[in-house]
């Protein structure tokens, strides 16, 4: 059987860089032999938080996933977009020493990640950050529809050539080392040449997750380490493994059963920034013991570590997005917010107040936890809550490589909620409850997971709600493209409108999150120009609520600039609703001269382009008419179209 991949030595040699710079594990020994390393995440993976996890036991972290083509612009307003990306105004990312607390933070070591499909554009951007790091990633691995139509992350997995390209351009000409991390295929033997291109390409360090490129959202599965583990042994730098680190116990069990250098963390560690700290993975299952001494335990409670964090955002210069902080308190207080469901409101309506100095910028995140401090007090003194509930749902399933299946010690089933832990996602399809008596016998706890605190779909949607709140954040500082990414991820964590609430407690907020994402997803497709995608996500919102004015805008105004007689036609309808609305009082004043000017403007216009069609559509008729006709001795020229008096027409033989 033929391989359906390139050989390694069909591609160049490798070639020696320009700079003079430490490669494999020579780099790999001077940033410390990272053995723990936090993965770069969107939004999330920001300063305040790599300064948290290094206090809680990281050797290495990542920033955020950087679009290179959008940080390689120049322009107007580039700047500030720039700053969103890597703040280097401020001074303090990349920073070896940060005068916070005991002065002791830094922000080293540290690797910034690019995704990119130009190598030019690419060593542009790389360039602009590479003296504030010490190495440059590429990503291959982001599988999201955002990457598909970008082409890049994992869907370069199809064009090998522009992978060893983006490589070997950063490696030539950087100061700093080139990282890569990607993502595996179905075989061994193609993930390995594929790991082999990447090494020779100019790699120093190779991240390695053991999940393919269609393993993602509800079908993400479990990452396969046998593949990871073939990749190690068959490359010659150092290697990381990312993929299953859901508790403390999971990165030795993985660097013992992979043999790789480091272990990458990315949603554990978001749940649970304790996961690397050195006296966290001791028998977590005595968390259940009300009388037992878990002092041993301090960095995995849950107010300790969101103060810290919030102690981080007040005193850093370099702000904080507003979806980071939002993102990383869900996260951080799932949990809790599993059992006091009211206190979710009061998270989602925190902001920050990046005018303002200090703690206030983060005063509302700070009520929150004062509320939420008070009841976890109260149910530390309850035994109910040392005991894991019966109709608790259970979706964590068991890597086929850890080193003792049997010992529960350290992957307990149930942790007190005052204390951060692991979140499992749900099966696409969990399992129904049986039938007859055993379903009669089942029937109040199904019906308790449903209006429980600790239903899956509760806390969905607040990750919905939460990336929502990312994507305007990324709208806010022109970032469209990853606004998209944030939007749909949303989205898929929602069901469709079709679909039943599997929460009837939540179906309003539910239908009102939905329509929002939609109404916003709609104005960053029209900031990027793809008119099909503003109008299909437009339509979309406006199925929910049809008088939601900013979707029947966005809408008219795609379909205008997509034009066409039937597209005019549409956006003149949405004009006209809009018209009917501001009669209503529903329509901003900001829109009123605008909508005024729509209604004059488009009335001619669809005139114009009807005409125009019509004669076109005429032409093609007197071709196919003449053809057809030939075949008689006739052509179209012996006919002549007749206008009736109800604006039809007739078509008349002249002799």
């Amino acid at each position: 059987m033929s391989k359906n991949f390139p050989d390694v030595d069909s591609f160049p040699e490798t070639g020696a860089p320009k700079f003079n710079k430490l490669s494999g594990y020579d780099f790999y020994k001077s940033i410390g032999s990272p053995k723990r390393v936090v993965a770069p995440m969107v939004d999330q993976s920001e300063l305040a938080w790599r300064i948290l996890c290094r206090r809680y036991g990281a050797d290495l972290v990542y920033s955020p996933m950087i679009n290179a083509k959008i940080y390689a612009q120049q322009g107007r307003g580039m700047h500030r977009v720039r700053e969103g990306f890597f703040n280097q105004d401020m001074g303090e990312e990349g920073a070896h020493v940060l005068p916070l607390g005991d002065g002791k933070d830094t922000d080293r070591p540290l690797i910034v990640q690019f995704c990119a499909n130009d190598p030019d554009l690419l060593l542009d951007a790389a360039k602009s950050v590479e003296d504030k790091c010490d190495a440059i990633d590429l990503n291959l691995g982001c599988p999201q529809q955002i990457a598909k139509r970008g082409k890049f992350g994992a869907y370069l997995m199809d064009d090998w050539d522009l992978v060893f390209r983006l490589i070997n351009t950063l490696h030539l000409n950087l100061k700093v080392p080139v990282t890569a991390k990607f993502r595996v295929y179905e075989s061994e033997e193609k993930s390995i040449a594929y790991a082999r291109m990447i090494q020779r390409a100019g790699a120093q360090i190779a991240t390695v997750h053991g999940r393919t490129r269609e393993m993602k959202g509800h079908k993400t599965g479990l990452a396969d380490w046998s593949i990871v583990r073939a990749v190690k042994q068959a490359l010659d730098i150092p290697v990381f493994a990312n993929g299953n680190i859901m508790f403390a116990q999971d990165w030795h069990d993985c660097l013992v059963y992979t043999g790789c250098d480091g272990v990458m963390s990315a949603e554990g560690n978001l749940y649970n920034p304790a996961i690397f700290h050195a006296e966290v993975g001791h028998d977590l299952s005595s968390l259940s013991d009300r009388n037992g001494d878990h002092s041993v335990f301090e960095p995995m409670r849950m107010l300790k570590v969101a103060h810290e964090y919030l102690d981080i955002v007040a005193t850093l210069k370099t702000p904080t997005s507003h979806g980071a902080i939002k993102g990383h308190m869900f996260k951080i207080t799932r949990p809790a917010l599993c059992i006091h469901t009211d206190l979710r409101p009061v998270l989602g309506g925190a902001r920050a107040y990046d005018g303002e100095p200090g703690e206030d910028r983060v005063r509302d995140y700070r009520a929150f936890l004062h509320e939420l401090a008070k009841r976890l007090e109260h149910d530390e003194s309850l035994a109910q809550y040392y005991t894991r509930p019966n109709d608790l749902p259970n979706y964590y399933v068991e890597p086929p490589h850890l080193q003792d299946t049997l010992d529960r010690t350290t992957r307990p089933d149930y942790i007190p909620h005052w204390y951060v832990q692991p979140y499992f996602r749900p099966p696409l399809n969990p399992p129904k409850p049986a039938s007859g008596n055993e379903a009669k016998e089942e029937a109040p706890a199904a019906k308790r997971v449903k209006i429980d605190s600790n239903s899956p779909f509760e806390s969905l949607w607040h990750e919905a709600e939460s990336l929502k709140e990312q994507g305007n954040e990324h709208f806010s500082k022109a970032k469209y493209a990853m606004s998209i990414t944030s939007y749909t991820d949303a989205l898929l964590r929602l069901p469709s409108r079709h679909e039943p609430c599997p929460d009837a407690s939540l179906q309003d907020q539910v239908k009102d999150t939905r329509t929002k994402v939609y109404t916003n997803l709609a104005a960053a497709h029209l900031k990027l120009e793809q008119f099909k995608e503003t109008v299909t996500a437009s339509s979309e919102a406006l199925s929910e609520d049809p008088k939601n004015v900013k979707a029947l805008y966005r809408r008219a105004m795609a379909n205008e600039r997509l034009g066409g007689w039937s597209r005019l036609e549409s956006a003149l309808k949405d004009y006209k609703a809009l018209e009917e609305l501001e009669n209503e009082g529903l329509v901003p004043l900001s829109f009123h001269a605008e909508l005024r000017e729509a209604l004059s403007r488009l009335p001619p216009k669809i005139h114009a382009v009807g005409e125009s069609e019509k004669t076109e559509m005429l032409g093609q008729l007197k071709n196919m008419g003449d053809k057809v006709l030939g075949w008689f001795g006739l052509s179209t020229d012996n006919f002549q179209l007749q206008q009736q008096e109800n604006g039809g027409y007739s078509v008349q033989f002249k002799s």
